[in-house]
């Protein structure tokens, strides 16, 4: 019988985006996903992701009897720590895609920044609101994405993924499927408590983390290797690897749930 990723995705990519790292664990494992986080009226974006956290749990709940492997991209994996905390047993482990669990000096800054409005200085989330939001034609779309940075590393087949998946196709419209509000309203919301959870959450823990990621630093890893006991592994790529790299990505998912489970 084959175990059961629950995977839940970045924030501004729908878990579709994905289906190229998918295509590589789909023959060793079953595998169900939140589509889009934060668009249900009942799980709105509040601070620390109190709501997001129970959209997943709920979301667990629904679909599956027996514990999951909770793996999650950035957001996922933080709204995954956030779950175990609360349900560990709906978990057999988790996985974090490069999501860091910050020490208390850092939890303490983004409170601070977050109390006095300045959470923007360091997150993209002024960005995200004022990005374009439509296009005419699926060329458009890809001419845009191929002139911005973030996305000339991606994968051709994630790229077009993420043109297909990610974005809603009408009939003389293609539009991001993500709302930019939402994707703007999570960053601005980032939780500050995560390092007063590591009691709470007594499941296995696995981090793999982009050997070039920006995302998290060398202290933020040794923290969450020392302090958390995250079992951790680099990935080729940086913060997105799962879209620049999705074979090495589901191959090092694999080798980590291995290790984990045994």
């Amino acid at each position: 019988m084959k175990e059961t990723i629950h995977f839940a995705h970045a924030n501004g990519f729908p878990s579709p985006c994905y289906r190229e790292m998918f295509r590589h664990l789909l023959d060793d494992y079953d595998l169900s996903y939140i589509d889009t986080i934060g668009h249900e009226s009942q799980y709105p974006v509040t601070d620390s992701w109190t709501f997001l956290a129970k959209e997943l749990i709920d979301n667990i709940m629904r679909y599956h009897t027996e514990p999951v492997i909770g793996v999650g991209h950035s957001l996922g994996g933080v709204l995954n720590y956030l779950a175990a905390s609360q349900r560990p047993e709906l978990f057999k482990a988790i996985i974090l895609l490069d999501s860091p669990v910050y020490g208390g000096l850092k939890s303490r800054a983004i409170k601070f920044m977050k109390q006095f409005k300045l959470i923007n200085a360091v997150s993209p989330g002024r960005r995200t609101i004022k990005r374009r939001n439509t296009w005419e034609t699926r060329q458009q779309v890809y001419q845009y994405l191929k002139s911005k940075t973030i996305f000339q590393t991606f994968d051709e087949q994630c790229l077009n993924d993420y043109i297909d998946f990610g974005m809603a196709h009408h009939e003389q419209m293609i539009q991001l499927r993500f709302k930019r509000e939402i994707e703007s309203a999570i960053y601005q919301t980032l939780p500050h408590n995560l390092v007063k959870l590591k009691s709470t959450v007594n499941i296995p823990i696995g981090l793999l983390y982009g050997k070039s990621s920006t995302v998290i630093k060398v202290h933020d890893l040794k923290f969450m290797q020392r302090q958390l006991n995250f079992k951790t592994a680099s990935v080729v790529g940086d913060h997105l690897f799962p879209f620049q790299h999705p074979k090495a990505a589901a191959l090092a998912l694999k080798n980590m749930i291995n290790d984990l489970l045994k």
